[in-house]
């Protein structure tokens, strides 16, 4: 797949865009073993989007070990950007994608990002996901109150409720009392695996 994605975006900070991702959110270590999931839950994956993907490790890391192709979406312009540099779009992912990621992925990941994403661009973000995939890996932060970078921080209760209400099948993977075995230093953390349906 050797697709261009259009950047929408030119790189500066927003509600939604707070830059904090230039911590990184997983090691090759926990990289490896999402892989290894991914493998194990969906097969042979080729292509995968992974959305607010800071340095881009989870991308560097899945390339490294094997023939999948990552785009990562980072819209944070000055991110110190660590794998291929090809893949990554620069882009607002609560602004509607065009019609090139239409379906274009075997599946998007999200990890560490959507609770900084502001509850304006929530509805626009969840779409732009299923507008790219009907399959999605997911992490939500959920144990710390609400401020300037975690800005929507809702309970397990909730986000199922979400998912249920917007045809979204989902399998709870992970919870802060029931850690997600494949990440656990994630501990403060929801993991769903979810389908559009």
């Amino acid at each position: 797949m050797n697709k261009k994605f259009n950047s929408n975006w030119n790189g500066e900070k927003t509600l939604s865009i707070d830059g904090t991702g230039v911590l990184p959110s997983v090691t090759n270590e926990e990289a490896t073993k999402i892989y290894n999931y991914i493998l194990k839950e969906y097969g042979e994956v080729k292509s995968i989007l992974d959305i607010g993907a800071g340095r881009g490790l989870l991308q560097k890391t899945i390339e490294e070990i094997s023939d999948c192709k990552v785009w990562s979406i980072e819209g944070y312009g000055s991110m110190p950007f660590e794998a291929n540099k090809e893949r990554l779009i620069v882009t607002d992912a609560t602004i509607p994608f065009t019609s090139e990621y239409e379906k274009a992925f075997d599946l998007v990941t999200s990890f560490e990002c959507i609770e900084h994403i502001h509850q304006s661009g929530q509805e626009a973000f969840w779409k732009n996901i299923f507008y790219a995939s009907n399959n999605a890996l997911v992490g939500i932060h959920v144990l710390n109150d609400e401020g300037p970078e975690h800005c929507f921080i809702r309970n397990k209760e909730w986000w199922c409720n979400f998912f249920e209400s917007n045809s979204i099948e989902f399998k709870l993977l992970g919870e802060p009392t029931n850690i997600w075995n494949i990440w656990p230093k994630a501990d403060c953390s929801l993991f769903f695996k979810l389908k559009k349906v």
